[in-house]
């Protein structure tokens, strides 16, 4: 496993809710996965999105929910990137959860980082040890609430 490119999103100034900005970020780490793409001399076989918000993932998967608008459009783009990819002949995992605890990502965003953290070398840009371990000992998972009940009413609800 490699990590190829890090994203991270600071939350601008104006209000902006946790979901919208999990949301804003997932795509923007899809956009930048296409936009590596096609540079790769050879492409990956195998593509997995990992990420904290238990929310986003639901509201990319979701098929009975109808969505507003704003998270309707990016969402559809999210899905349009991974069919893309997949059609491209790449193995694309569902989403999984990655623990906030070991999510380099949180280190820009929560302000806890270190100089140690972010230097050549460090946890920010190499990510966690456990990738360097086979998949199955990885704390990504599969396992949270799924369904329309653990999408906020902010990102929509109605059955379709």
């Amino acid at each position: 496993m490699r990590l190829l490119a890090g994203k991270a999103r600071v939350t601008p100034l104006k209000r902006n809710t946790t979901p919208r900005s999990e949301l804003s970020g997932l795509l923007a780490l899809t956009r930048l996965l296409n936009s590596l793409w096609r540079g790769f001399p050879e492409l990956p076989i195998r593509v997995s999105l990992m990420g904290d918000s238990e929310c986003v993932t639901n509201a990319v998967e979701a098929e009975d929910v109808a969505l507003n608008a704003w998270f309707d459009n990016r969402v559809t783009e999210i899905q349009e990137n991974m069919k893309k990819w997949e059609q491209d002949g790449a193995i694309v995992d569902k989403l999984h959860h990655w623990p906030t605890a070991s999510n380099p990502a949180d280190i820009v965003t929560k302000g806890q980082g270190t100089f140690d953290d972010i230097k050549l070398g460090g946890f920010w840009q190499t990510g966690p040890k456990v990738l360097q371990q086979p998949r199955d000992v990885w704390p990504a998972s599969r396992d949270f609430k799924k369904g329309r009940d653990s999408i906020p009413m902010e990102i929509g609800r109605a059955h379709v």
